[in-house]
């Protein structure tokens, strides 16, 4: 397709359509047919203000001769000649401020920031500059165009941090992950990203996760070279994410539709580190701290979300939405941590999260759904040698949770040594345990109390000695 341009003669006003220049797509591309177009655009500027000036002289000088016939003629000559002349003074204004645009390497002539691109559909030149269309398009080019500017349009939006990323390990949790991974697509609130971290299991869990992947583009799957543990591939998929908030979600259990919309709305309001809210255990029991109504914690009284009270313990991450710098800044000590860590890694990332937190809301409501896994590390074995070979193997764990613990309140130093006398009291009390149940369980259960006394541990003993031996909790 070819343009073509209007340029006066002025020695031969009747000579008004005389083709002085034709531009294709390939002549524009370069810049050196950008600077002819300016050329004759000055050109055509210059020759219009000759032709006005050449016709007010002829003007002035027909009114002398006092010749009403010529000096009529004439005028109505120089009406119609300096209708032309301004008519094609402002195309070829237009024209100039169309193609001034077209190269933004040419002499840099167009200041404001676009997204140029060349749409070679019949040699036509077009320009998308900030959702506008500029140039000469036909019906195909146009439509070419839009596509592009959704294109960027979409860009722009997934450019735009969500407002959560959840992360979600994924460790030979087959017969689950359909049932997580549904309650996570259906929130009510749709700004999130979900990430997947493959901690190299050998069932089918992720085949179902590339197969939600494939139907939502909030879906990105990672996986780790080598098994991590919870506690590293949670680092790795929270070192990618790009929300404002972190929640972490096991992939064995599920969460309510609301949960991202209250939480997140709870800590956009009150700018909180953390936002703690209620959950459900099903399957069994374990206690979770369960907040009874909307408070703010700060300073030393964080600790009373893991400890409610001197016999409860509640460390769990899967309960808490949290600010992402918080983590980044939390997880900067884990990774110095040997992994992996399969056990009370829960245990070991809240003792740090509390000592970099400085305010807490809480949420009564219970969001999340906390679920037996009969497969899980932390279930009960089904024989008794099972049940010491498993024991025996949580002590080992145990003791390298206490090595962790000690690496992460010097990284913390000044920690507070109340709050890791607790946890570290908690950590012997536990190896107690797994010891009664590898052997001599009274005697070791009975040495717990004096570690920790908990009612809970009584109820283990009497259930014990009740059942002749045959029941080890």
């Amino acid at each position: 397709m070819k343009s073509r341009l209007i340029i006066l003669d002025p020695n031969n006003a009747q000579d008004l359509r005389k083709p002085a220049l034709s531009l294709s797509s390939r002549a524009l591309k370069k810049g050196a047919a950008i600077h002819s177009l300016e050329s004759s655009f000055a050109k055509v500027d210059s020759r219009a203000r000759a032709v006005d000036s050449m016709d007010c002289r002829a003007t002035a000088s027909a009114v002398s001769r006092n010749d009403d016939k010529n000096a009529a003629n004439k005028k109505v000559d120089s009406r119609i000649f300096d209708k032309n002349a301004q008519n094609v003074v402002s195309q070829n204004a237009a024209r100039r401020q169309d193609f001034a645009i077209f190269d933004k390497n040419a002499k840099n002539v167009s200041k404001q920031p676009k997204d140029s691109r060349i749409c070679d559909d019949k040699s036509l030149l077009c320009e998308c500059v900030q959702g506008r269309i500029l140039g000469v398009c036909n019906c195909s080019t146009r439509e070419a165009i839009k596509d592009l500017s959704r294109k960027a349009e979409s860009t722009s939006q997934a450019a735009t941090p969500p407002n959560i990323s959840i992360i979600v390990p994924v460790f030979n949790t087959q017969p689950y992950i359909t049932r997580c991974l549904q309650s996570l697509i259906t929130q009510t609130l749709r700004d999130i990203e979900i990430i997947i971290v493959d901690d190299c299991g050998s069932d089918g869990a992720m085949e179902i996760a590339r197969s939600f992947a494939t139907r939502d583009p909030r879906i990105h799957i990672l996986r780790n070279p080598t098994n991590l543990g919870l506690l590293h591939t949670r680092c790795v998929g929270a070192s990618l994410a790009q929300g404002e908030y972190i929640l972490y979600v096991d992939s064995d259990d599920y969460i309510k539709p609301n949960l991202c919309e209250l939480a997140y709305k709870s800590a956009s309001q009150s700018q909180a580190d953390m936002v703690v809210f209620g959950s459900e255990c099903k399957g069994f029991y374990r206690y979770v701290y369960q907040p009874k109504g909307s408070m703010i914690y700060t300073g030393s009284a964080l600790s009373k979300l893991i400890f409610p009270t001197r016999s409860k313990f509640s460390p769990y991450l899967w309960n808490k939405l949290y600010k992402r710098e918080l983590i980044a800044r939390a997880d900067s000590i884990i990774s110095r941590v040997a992994g992996p860590i399969t056990l009370a890694e829960d245990l070991l990332k809240a003792f740090v999260l509390l000592h970099l937190s400085s305010t807490a809301i809480t949420l009564p409501e219970k969001l999340y759904i906390y679920c037996a896994n009969a497969s899980s590390s932390t279930s009960s074995c089904k024989d008794r040698a099972q049940s010491r070979a498993k024991a025996l193997e949580d002590i080992g764990a145990y003791g390298k949770v206490a090595e962790a613990l000690a690496l992460c309140a010097r990284e913390l130093a000044p920690c507070d040594r109340e709050l890791y006398g607790k946890l570290d009291k908690i950590l012997r009390y536990l190896v107690l345990c797994k010891k009664a149940q590898a052997s001599h369980y009274v005697k070791n259960m009975c040495a717990s109390l004096f570690v920790w006394f908990r009612i809970e541990s009584l109820a283990k003993i009497l259930l014990y000695l009740l059942s002749f031996g045959k029941i080890v909790r």
